[in-house]
């Protein structure tokens, strides 16, 4: 009898066990867990640093690992570690996933957070010259590609183009680097140009209106200095119209005739990328600094607080007896 017992209380332990098992399967493994993510990540897009009204969408090709999980008898945490991979980019994320255990419908994914951040890896260039070279058009009429170099553990891809363009006052020859620099959701770039020579046309005669009349006379230049002769007066008139009279009234009080040598001298670059030589000059008119700037077809004067004046090139001195 008492072993009819026994044997009863272990069939009923068995039963127990089996009705428990059967109850309710085991959480999602890493195949089911990538078929939820299918839809979600199966793209990653990337910004375009050339044109942000059109970012780069790629597909990726998805797997994941769970690291830990924590699951009870209708609930279970997953924590996952999700790869994203195409031939250009390689993500990593870090996510929590939550699934409930429903009697009609089983585990369901019912939440999904980032408990860390990405991780971002570059595993080769995604950008071809053609794309590149666009961003020197506008500055170089001759734009050549050289080489390009990955640094892919930086997230740095360099670009290196040959470079020239012959304008009015200035010649610009040499390489140019544009340095792209992958951030995961998008890229930047930035030009360097240190290795541009900048040769400028500007000896000759120029003239601006600027306090009615400024005559400059370009005599020499170096890299670090600019002879001139520069002749100012008040009443003078328009030298392109051919007056040369009132510039070489000597015995007008507001005439002033110098040759300086200008020491302060720039090569510069706008924000357009255009280049711009700068240097000033002391002069006696109005015991002020004397700013001219140099652009590649255009070139001003200012002086004090005033607006700057278009400087003008003529052929000759328009006030030479």
């Amino acid at each position: 009898m008492k072993e009819k017992h026994i044997l009863l209380l272990l069939i009923s332990i068995l039963f127990c066990f089996l009705l428990t098992s059967c109850g309710i399967p085991k959480p999602p493994e890493a195949n089911q867990i990538n078929q939820d993510f299918s839809e979600q990540y199966s793209t990653f897009s990337v910004e375009n640093p050339f044109d942000e009204t059109n970012p780069y969408v790629y597909d990726m090709n998805i797997s994941a690992s769970v690291d830990k999980r924590q699951t009870n008898e209708k609930s279970d945490n997953a924590y996952c570690r999700v790869q994203l991979v195409n031939e250009y980019y390689k993500i990593t994320k870090y996510l929590k996933l939550t699934y409930f255990f429903y009697d009609k419908g089983g585990w369901i994914l019912e939440n999904c957070t980032e408990y860390q951040d990405p991780d971002y890896e570059l595993l080769r260039c995604p950008f071809d010259a053609e794309e590149i070279a666009p961003l020197l058009t506008n500055d170089y009429s001759t734009v050549e590609f050289k080489e390009m170099n990955e640094h892919l553990s930086e997230g740095k891809i360099d670009f290196c183009f040959e470079v020239k363009d012959v304008q009015e006052n200035v010649t610009s020859e040499g390489n140019v680097i544009v340095s792209l620099q992958y951030h995961g959701a998008d890229w930047t770039y930035e030009l360097d140009k240190s290795d541009v020579f900048l040769e400028w046309n500007i000896k000759g005669h120029w003239y601006s209106t600027i306090y009615s009349g400024l005559y400059m006379d370009v005599l020499d230049m170096t890299s670090d200095s600019v002879l001139l002769d520069v002749i100012y007066e008040s009443g003078a008139e328009d030298a392109r119209k051919g007056n040369r009279g009132p510039l070489f009234d000597t015995s007008d009080e507001f005439y002033w005739h110098a040759t300086v040598n200008s020491t302060d001298l720039w090569e510069e670059y706008t924000d357009d990328g255009e280049p711009c030589l700068h240097f000033r000059f002391d002069f006696r008119a109005w015991g002020d600094k004397w700013n001219i700037y140099i652009y590649k077809d255009t070139a001003f004067a200012q002086v004090r607080m005033y607006k700057m004046t278009e400087l003008y090139k003529v052929e000759e001195n328009p006030f030479a007896m």
